[in-house]
């Protein structure tokens, strides 16, 4: 689970949802090799707050390790009356 929420909510949410693994925070992901974050890829469950180039490099490491990715999000607007 890729989020912008705080690494500790995210982990809660991910829990509750059957997510497990290490919960990391885009900081942590971003300072990962390629050649690390391949090996524990399996062993995390929940990225938060991550940059967006973080998300395409996640997303492009998981397909290339023959996973299927899918994304869902929300979009918050607001109007004026």
């Amino acid at each position: 689970m890729i989020t912008g929420d705080h690494a500790v909510t995210a982990a809660a949410i991910g829990h509750e949802l059957g997510i497990e693994g290490t919960a990391l925070t885009g900081a942590q992901f971003a300072a990962m090799s390629d050649e690390d974050l391949k090996s524990k890829l399996p062993e995390i469950g929940v990225v938060a707050r991550v940059a967006p180039e973080d998300k395409i490099r996640l997303v492009t490491m998981l397909q290339q390790l023959d996973n299927i990715v899918a994304m869902t999000g929300t979009a918050l607007t607001t109007r004026q009356p």
